[in-house]
């Protein structure tokens, strides 16, 4: 089954909406619709550094998404793609589109450096992980979110 990987579109809004709040429900956390506006504009500000692609199948419908960002390394004096969420569709996992979307999001012009964190549990997203990068001795720490609210959602298993 051939999948179209590219960015997201404003018509593209009501097909991300319902991936978008799984991902926000394996992530620990809910979307309402002020969250959902957000964080599209985000995705389709250009003023934004959040972006967005999505896997499309052979029919057109959405089936799974990345939002990454470009950011400055101080240390390298270069920048880096920072992937923030990436899902896939349940039913779709496990057929490359995972991959698909990480080297998409990672294939931007003049970037050399690519990086994301995966929910330690996650065994799936890890694997995935493990075959496109390498793990760091990073430790992530974070203050004024949630305990019960990960970063990135179980939801990652994305390929």
């Amino acid at each position: 089954m051939p999948i179209e990987i590219r960015e997201l579109r404003d018509e593209d809004f009501f097909a991300w909406i319902p991936l978008f709040d799984v991902y926000c429900r394996c992530s620990g956390t809910s979307l309402d619709d002020q969250k959902a506006l957000v964080v599209w504009n985000w995705l389709r500000d250009p003023a934004e550094p959040l972006t967005g692609a999505g896997a499309f199948d052979e029919q057109g419908a959405l089936v799974g998404f990345v939002h990454s960002r470009v950011v400055p390394r101080a240390l390298r004096a270069s920048f880096v793609v920072t992937v923030d969420d990436l899902f896939v569709d349940e039913g779709r996992r496990r057929a490359g589109i995972g991959t698909a979307l990480l080297e998409h999001a990672r294939s931007r012009p003049g970037i050399a450096e690519f990086g994301w964190a995966v929910p330690a549990g996650n065994e799936a997203a890890l694997g995935l992980a493990e075959r496109i990068g390498r793990r760091t001795d990073l430790v992530v720490f974070a203050s004024g979110v949630p305990e019960d609210e990960s970063t990135a959602g179980d939801a990652e298993e994305a390929d």
